[in-house]
């Protein structure tokens, strides 16, 4: 495997009480940290297109969307697949099990944050069924595409026809719409601020750096390696101290026209290239405190990934790859 270099170098009973009221209490607390810690969930991990082999179900097949509750706030990034399973989930009102938050009918409100307009990133986002009710409230944040167009403009073309059966205007909940670019700086509200980074030199691709009062999250999914000093400088400020990275390499063909596909049970180290060295690289320089891969290659079996994940573990311990439907809550 090729090493990857960066660019710089009383009686009794009293007591049991008292113990009774100390466990009662402790748990309040635990409650309440909980409620005050970010929770993520993992609706979809794939990259390219979703693919569910009978040797796919520990990982999950739905291509990427992942979503962030912050207190009684949600932000998801990306609309691939696993919106989809998203949206049912809120539309039916339903909290999936051991997630923080209360489980009510009240209307639904989020932000919504796109990488880029990659297929795999929006091809859930016509079928997100919060957003066809109209007392819903959602915002909307994206790149220009590198013809000019406008987030709006780029999720309206994938849903005209003879490509979808429903449009834009068939979405009744109130929709907003946000161009966004790097270096950006979002004052969401409740203590949420939201930092936006370029992760290529050649077209807007978006990272995004979200903090909430002491905790910090990146979200970084089609790193591109840095062709120079400034630009791995950047990179590592928004990466700085993270609780949590979530992170994915960029786009490649490779990840789906090798001549041998990795869905066998065989892992060769030499998979992890040096877009995964980087990001490793990145974890330990920029003092990350967990790590989570995501956007797997849509051809990996389960035991393939495994063993990746052992390999990304042996050289960064708190790390993982991400699991569709896995539930992690900081703290």
């Amino acid at each position: 495997m090729s090493e990857w270099q960066s660019p710089s170098g009383d009686n009794g009973s009293g007591l049991v009480a008292i113990a009774t009221t100390q466990q009662s209490t402790d748990r309040q607390v635990s409650q309440a940290q909980a409620e005050r810690a970010p929770a993520v969930r993992c609706w979809g991990v794939r990259g390219n297109f979703p693919s569910l082999e009978r040797n796919q179900y520990h990982y999950g097949g739905h291509t990427t969307s992942i979503e962030i509750r912050l207190g009684d706030r949600r932000l998801i990034f990306d609309g691939g697949s696993g919106l989809c399973s998203l949206g049912q989930s809120l539309s039916q009102g339903q909290q999936p099990e051991g997630e923080p938050g209360p489980v009510d009918s009240e209307p639904e409100s989020a932000q919504l944050f796109f990488t880029r307009t990659h297929w795999d990133r929006i091809q859930g986002f016509p079928f997100f069924l919060p957003a066809f009710e109209p007392n819903n409230h959602f915002d909307i944040y994206g790149p220009l595409a590198i013809t000019g167009a406008s987030i709006k403009q780029q999720l309206m073309d994938q849903m005209r026809r003879p490509y979808c059966a429903v449009s834009l205007k068939d979405m009744k909940a109130e929709l907003t719409f946000q161009d966004i670019k790097s270096r950006d700086k979002l004052d969401l509200g409740d203590d949420i601020v939201v930092e936006v980074f370029n992760l290529c030199p050649l077209e807007p691709v978006l990272g995004y750096r979200i903090t909430w009062g002491k905790w910090t999250l990146v979200y970084s999914t089609a790193t591109e390696l840095p062709e120079n000093e400034h630009d791995w400088e950047e990179l590592l400020a928004m990466a700085a101290h993270a609780d949590l990275m979530i992170y994915g390499t960029a786009d490649s063909d490779h990840d789906w026209r090798a001549e041998q596909h990795p869905l066998g049970e065989h892992f060769d180290s030499e998979a992890v290239d040096l877009d995964w060295q980087a990001g490793l690289h990145l974890a330990e320089q920029a003092k990350v405190k967990r790590l989570m891969v995501a956007r797997h290659r849509p051809f990996c079996s389960d035991a393939w990934l495994a063993a990746f994940e052992r390999a990304i573990e042996a050289r960064f311990p708190n790390s993982e790859l991400a699991r569709e439907g896995q539930l992690v809550t900081l703290g």
